[in-house]
């Protein structure tokens, strides 16, 4: 995994400083380039109908010593890139990144349920569905860490369906796990399984068929992890029966899991919107950071 630069998103908000030590943690451990982007709209009346000026020269620079204000304060130790974008924030943060050339993409989320937000989505939510590079969320009940040189994952959760979001997904989980040196917990949810699926198998009952499936899955898990991953860090393969998003949030629990990797199908839509998907619901949900990695 190679992360040259990060970009990290802020809204002065006690959750975009959590999520500033965190990107500030990962860009010293990858010797990376820190872009620290605030995106801001000006509500001031336009002169000429139709035509949208250029940022006022005194809003600007009052937006960028907030900016510069809000990294000191924030005590991250070496000096980031500060930039300031005029207009709405996710296409502002899905341009700089692209332009920038951006790793890895570092946001608060504040973490509201309740129909507005399914309907509307956060920020942090439009641009993990839509953003090209791997997206690492920071929840409202993240432990706070003081500074960027406290943040440390000690136990890495990497979710794993066997597509290839999830095998991209899990790549980057073990290069943070040893970055961290830290235990790694791979987990396949298996769906609720029927005496049909069971009999699809000629002689299983289902007690005997979970038991089968369980025991193929685990071993398909071992096989995901390289000797070298095995030689540095603790591997624990778990197979659980459920829903995906129950079973990824009740064993990030059980596990005291501080860092939750899983891929993202980066679907879009009202559907998605509405009913939401396994990514959405544990973004929403954990405790604890959360990386995404669109397939």
């Amino acid at each position: 995994m190679e992360i040259r630069r990060v970009l990290c998103p802020v809204d002065f908000s006690d959750f975009s400083r959590r999520a500033l030590h965190h990107a500030a943690a990962i860009a010293e451990w990858y010797t990376a380039e820190l872009h620290v982007l605030h995106a801001y709209v000006d509500i001031a009346p336009l002169p000429v109908p139709l035509l949208a000026p250029e940022p006022a020269a005194d809003v600007l620079d009052a937006v960028k010593a907030a900016v510069h204000a809000f990294v000191v304060k924030a005590d991250i130790g070496r000096p980031p890139i500060e930039i300031v974008r005029d207009g709405d924030p996710v296409p502002a943060i899905l341009d700089y990144a692209r332009q920038s050339g951006a790793d890895l993409i570092v946001m608060g989320t504040h973490g509201h349920t309740g129909f507005e937000r399914a309907l509307l989505g956060s920020t942090a939510e439009r641009v993990l569905h839509k953003a090209a590079c791997p997206v690492l969320t920071i929840p409202r009940g993240a432990d706070e860490p003081g500074s960027a040189e406290r943040v440390r994952f000690c136990r890495v959760l990497c979710a794993v369906d066997f597509s290839s979001a999830s095998l991209r997904a899990l790549a980057h989980g073990m290069a943070l796990a040893e970055e961290s040196e830290a235990g790694l917990v791979l987990l396949h949810v298996l769906g609720m399984l029927s005496d049909e699926d069971a009999r699809s198998q000629g002689h299983f009952r289902i007690a005997e068929y979970v038991h089968a499936r369980t025991d193929d899955v685990r071993r398909q898990l071992a096989a995901l992890v390289p000797d070298e991953v095995r030689a540095w860090c603790e591997v624990t393969e778990l197979v659980e029966l459920g829903s995906a998003a129950h079973g990824i949030l009740s064993v990030a629990n059980r596990e005291n899991a501080d860092l939750i990797v899983m891929g993202s199908q980066g679907r879009h839509g009202l559907g998605l919107a509405l009913f939401g998907s396994t990514t959405q619901t544990v973004v929403r949900r954990a405790t604890c950071p959360v990386l995404t990695v669109r397939g």
